[in-house]
């Protein structure tokens, strides 16, 4: 069966079109609402939801609030916009889980513009050594909450939780084309991959005809993509 696998990216080798800000602003960030007050005792688990979590928790977003793309990665989760929810809300087989805003900032920069380092604001001047961080330093800007669009989590099968045994599984290797070279190590009992549309394992894998309903929404400077056969 063919799925496309899915990652975030960015052009870090040539630099010429964005950097690690950009891909912050394009993606952001992601917590459960339900995630515990240190999020690290859940690992990933506490930036997305999975098949079988309890989904009555939205996920919460941290990022620019001046652009939302139709479909984006924050952290681990996948987030789409409510245009293209209306077009996969009756697919076989797909679940959904409320993202919603926690925290906006107000700050974009195109591909290309680097203009965010000769920033006179105050609070770039002060943080700008620590871009990675933006989300973090960067302040809530309440203003830009009543314009946030209504956006779902696409919620994926961690494949990693399957605890079963079955004697017919797939295994691949192959590493992603993404800027972090993500090596995926993929072993996934046909069952699995039969079931559900979209799987989680280093990266996300979305079953072709799935793929092809978003497509024409996915920016690529920001998602590296390649097709596998399951």
């Amino acid at each position: 069966m063919r799925f496309i696998a899915l990652a975030d990216t960015m052009d870090y080798k040539s630099k010429k079109k964005m950097d690690i800000v950009h891909k912050l602003l394009f993606h952001g960030d992601a917590i459960r609402a339900d995630a515990p007050a240190n999020p690290a005792e859940w690992g990933g688990d506490a930036k997305s939801h999975s098949i079988g979590d309890d989904l009555s928790h939205p996920l919460l977003l941290i990022q620019s609030g001046l652009y939302i793309p139709p479909i984006f990665n924050p952290s681990v989760a996948l987030v789409i916009r409510q245009e293209l929810y209306e077009r996969l809300r009756d697919f076989p087989g797909l679940v959904f889980a409320d993202a919603k805003p926690k925290k906006l900032i107000n700050l974009w920069k195109p591909i290309g513009d680097f203009s965010f380092y000769e920033s006179r604001d105050p609070v770039i001047r002060r943080n700008k050594r620590r871009p990675d961080m933006l989300l973090d330093w960067m302040p809530n800007d309440p203003s830009l909450f009543a314009k946030f669009p209504k956006c779902y989590e696409l919620v994926a099968y961690t494949v990693s939780r399957y605890r079963g045994e079955e004697p017919h599984t797939v295994r691949v290797n192959f590493v992603m084309n993404n800027d972090r070279e993500t090596e995926v190590e993929f072993t996934c009992p046909n069952s699995i991959i039969d079931t559900y549309p979209v799987l989680w394992s280093s990266v996300f894998f979305l079953r072709q005809d799935l793929f092809d309903l978003i497509e024409d929404f996915i920016d690529y400077d920001f998602f590296a993509v390649r097709s596998i056969d399951l």
